[in-house]
């Protein structure tokens, strides 16, 4: 087993790891009466990660065997540098959310709407965190399978998810969402 099997599979186990950790610290808090629950894009999304990883898993990077090793060290060195960067930003997300981090694309007409951590910075950033997860896993492991299938599946549904959890947004906070909307961008700070 390989390295970057390995440390790929570990950073999905202490994403879920610091998820219920996450929720369990906030057993406490009133619970969320959430509006808008879609548990289709949840369901593509983790149907879209096991075919991912059963892929990497079963087959040899296969640009590996072309490319100079310095060249697969670089590559592999900014792989996992947004492997750790897109964990750290999908787990400070879910760590300002609390109770209200969810798998569903639902949002909790009883709390008040969050725009701090790294909501101050973007709309989506767990999302944000996923598409570096993405992107990351497929430069560690050279595979044109993994990006070919991100841009087919993944960053579709991704969109999917977005507009779903804005239309939420929009419906339950109104104005203030809307405010938000038009100071802080989407995805990337200062760009989309």
């Amino acid at each position: 087993m390989t390295f970057a099997k390995i440390s790929t599979l570990l950073i999905w186990l202490v994403i879920w790891a610091a998820s219920v950790f996450i929720r369990l610290n906030h057993k406490n808090d009133p619970k969320p009466e959430f509006v808008g629950k879609s548990n289709l894009t949840s369901a593509a999304l983790i149907i879209y990660f096991t075919f991912l990883y059963t892929i990497l898993w079963i087959s040899p990077p296969t640009l590996e065997k072309s490319i100079s090793v310095n060249w697969v060290s670089t590559w592999s060195l900014i792989g996992y540098f947004l492997l750790f960067s897109g964990t750290a930003v999908v787990i400070w997300a879910a760590a300002i959310l609390g109770r209200l981090w969810a798998v569903t694309t639902s949002v909790a007409s009883n709390y008040p709407f969050l725009k701090s951590g790294p909501y101050a910075f973007v709309r989506h950033p767990a999302y944000l965190g996923q598409i570096l997860i993405w992107i990351g896993t497929t430069l560690i492991f050279l595979s044109p399978i993994a990006f070919a299938s991100g841009l087919i599946f993944f960053i579709p549904i991704i969109s999917c998810r977005m507009r779903a959890e804005e239309k939420n947004l929009l419906f339950v906070y109104g104005d203030d969402y809307n405010d938000y909307k038009n100071r802080v961008n989407r995805l990337f700070p200062k760009i989309w």
